[in-house]
């Protein structure tokens, strides 16, 4: 609903109690709920904040946001399927709108306070502090307000009522703070070789860079990439290594970095076209040979294949056992080019899954196989033959028969 002008705070009020009533039980908002309840907050809040920015009521929208959130926070419920990132998304959008536009309605001291009391009291749950700490260190740059969330951190971070295990994403936290600060580079390395965690190296990378100190931060990727060289962990350092050397001019390095990175992610399809975008049309031949080459020695590499049109490699891999018909419908191209040669794999895969069927559903999906049999040329001979198999060799398998029995 859209809110007409002049609505008192009490009423916005009334309606996120309503929200939260109509969206849960007992106190409690099951996973069924929790997508409404998402729903519904965030059409509020949307709703919000087009009506009272309108009125230039920044100073309420504030406190009817926040007043959501803390409610939000402090009710219990299933959000498995990520309502709470939905939420605190369109709470996020409602602090900016105030932060950009409502000074002459509530200074930016007065929010920054806020997010601080929160922060310090420990008001909302753990993973919701995150947005508090996101927010706060995004804004309020300027020297006086950057030296309260200095000294803020430097508070929580000693409470004997913090968390150990909050200590090192704290840290993360007070360094950033300290680089918006400008303060000298040998502070802000001493502060890290005193901290734990892991990222905090990272973080000291990034500011190494924002320094203009880039042979540090090469030295700190490069260390992180040695210490934990599978995609996952060094993937960002390998990125953050391919941006420098390009700031630098150092274009080989660069390349050399993305080639290290095309190898970490076999079958990664973007980074490959990203590689392929560094040869010319000429040179590009040579160099997928290679690669062709090189991939013997690696499992995947599909993506990379379909891309270069060489689905009979795709093809050949697929038929070697134990043959599965997975990747048909990743490539349907292969359906087209090999008609026959998937026609037998796909009776092979069914037998397999017959093997390994145990339940129902294992049942309903032998049957959806034979079905997608049936339609090939011949096929529904073939799928009727292969029900019979199956009929013969599991006669006790009474919800296998049931599932089978249009073929039978």
């Amino acid at each position: 609903m859209r809110y007409a002008t002049g609505i008192s705070k009490a009423e916005y009020k009334k309606e996120i109690t309503s929200i939260f009533s109509r969206n849960t039980t007992r106190g409690f908002s099951d996973w069924r709920q929790c997508g409404n309840l998402c729903i519904d907050t965030c059409t509020f809040l949307e709703n919000t904040a087009d009506a009272l920015s309108s009125e230039g009521r920044y100073a309420d929208l504030f406190e009817i946001t926040n007043r959501c959130y803390m409610k939000w926070s402090s009710t219990d419920k299933d959000d498995s399927s990520g309502e709470t990132q939905g939420f605190c998304t369109t709470v996020q959008d409602n602090w900016a709108i105030v932060y950009e536009k409502g000074q002459e309605d509530i200074s930016h001291a007065l929010m920054q306070k806020w997010f601080m009391e929160q922060l310090e009291g420990h008001t909302v749950i753990d993973y919701m502090e995150d947005d508090l700490y996101d927010f706060l260190l995004k804004h309020f740059k300027n020297e006086d307000e950057l030296l309260l969330k200095k000294a803020m951190l430097e508070r929580v971070m000693s409470s004997s009522d913090t968390c150990k295990y909050d200590i090192p994403v704290l840290q993360d936290n007070y360094i950033k703070v300290l680089a918006d600060l400008k303060a000298p580079i040998e502070e802000i390395r001493s502060f890290v070789q005193k901290s734990g965690g892991y990222s905090i190296w990272d973080t000291l990378a990034a500011i190494e860079q924002e320094y203009g100190n880039y042979d540090a931060a090469i030295a700190l990727y490069e260390k992180r990439i040695a210490e934990r060289p599978d995609s996952y962990w060094s993937n960002e350092p390998r990125r953050a290594l391919i941006e420098i050397f390009k700031k630098i001019g150092d274009n080989q390095k660069a390349f050399e970095q993305l080639k290290e990175l095309l190898w970490a992610n076999v079958g990664d399809r973007s980074i490959f076209l990203e590689y392929k975008e560094q040869f010319s049309k000429d040179e590009w031949p040579s160099e997928w040979n290679r690669i062709l080459e090189e991939l013997k020695n690696h499992p995947g590499g599909t993506a990379w294949y379909a891309v270069e049109g060489r689905f009979d490699i795709i093809m050949d891999m697929i038929e070697e056992p134990p043959v599965s018909d997975g990747l048909f419908d990743v490539y349907p191209e292969l359906e087209k080019l090999y008609p026959d040669r998937c026609f037998k794999v796909r009776v092979e895969s069914v037998r397999a899954d017959a093997a390994r069927a145990s339940k129902r559903s294992d049942y309903r999906w032998l049957a959806r196989n034979l079905k997608t049999i049936s339609k090939y040329n011949g096929g529904m001979e073939k799928a009727r033959e292969l029900a019979a198999e199956f009929a013969n060799m599991y006669p006790r398998r009474s919800a296998m028969l049931d599932e089978l029995r249009p073929f039978l």
